[in-house]
């Protein structure tokens, strides 16, 4: 249900992190995200580095998730700003 929530937000791509990622981007793509707009990362670190290479200057990120997932980490990396 996450992924699809997802798609309906007329999101231009997902990233989705953690031991749930696979279920939620292929919710997304059930429907009806394209699948080469979802993608996994096993933790922040993984997530940070494909995030890093699709961002462009202007972009809006939304980052939702549990501190158990670190995602604090990943706001840091690309803002330059403690998320804590």
């Amino acid at each position: 249900m996450v992924g699809e929530f997802a798609a309906k937000q007329n999101i231009e791509f997902l990233l989705a992190v953690g031991p749930n990622a696979d279920a939620y981007c292929a919710g997304a793509i059930a429907a009806g995200m394209d699948h080469n707009k979802v993608a996994v990362a096993l933790d922040a670190e993984e997530a940070t580095a494909g995030l890093s290479a699709r961002m462009h200057e202007g972009d809006a990120i939304l980052v939702k998730g549990s501190h158990f997932m670190g995602l604090e980490k990943l706001v840091l990396a690309v803002t330059g700003k403690d998320a804590s």
